[in-house]
């Protein structure tokens, strides 16, 4: 892509010599920066229509439809993050409270132990 030239740089380039040549030099060259500018916006528009298509069929809730608006795509995909949010926080808990049983049963154990140690060295 051309770097964006301003207009007064143009004109100083071309009124090297006649008017009528600077003038037209300046009208193309001011249509060839728009078009480009133009084209450099399609492009990005065009990336960003695909990335919300990538996104609609991501999410389940309406990876089927055909015709769904740009903000139902993103409310659907917040919902969705949060749903999986919440399924991991549920799993992380569950996790979490089998290796706290876990280990209160390793300490029961090791008190156990202990205690028939404990008995073992009395009996002596």
């Amino acid at each position: 892509m051309l770097p964006k030239v301003p207009s007064d740089c143009i004109m100083k380039e071309t009124h090297q010599n006649d008017e009528k040549r600077a003038t037209k030099m300046s009208v193309s060259k001011r249509c060839l920066l728009k078009s480009i500018n133009e084209n450099s916006k399609l492009k990005r528009k065009s990336i960003r229509n695909r990335e919300y298509e990538k996104l609609r069929r991501i999410v389940p809730s309406i990876s089927e439809a055909q015709n769904t608006s740009k903000v139902d795509i993103i409310n659907e995909a917040v919902k969705y993050i949060d749903q999986l949010h919440m399924e991991l926080v549920q799993k992380l808990n569950y996790i979490s409270a089998h290796e706290r049983s876990k280990l209160q049963i390793s300490l029961q154990t090791q008190n156990i132990d202990d205690f028939h140690e404990l008995i073992a060295r009395l009996s002596q």
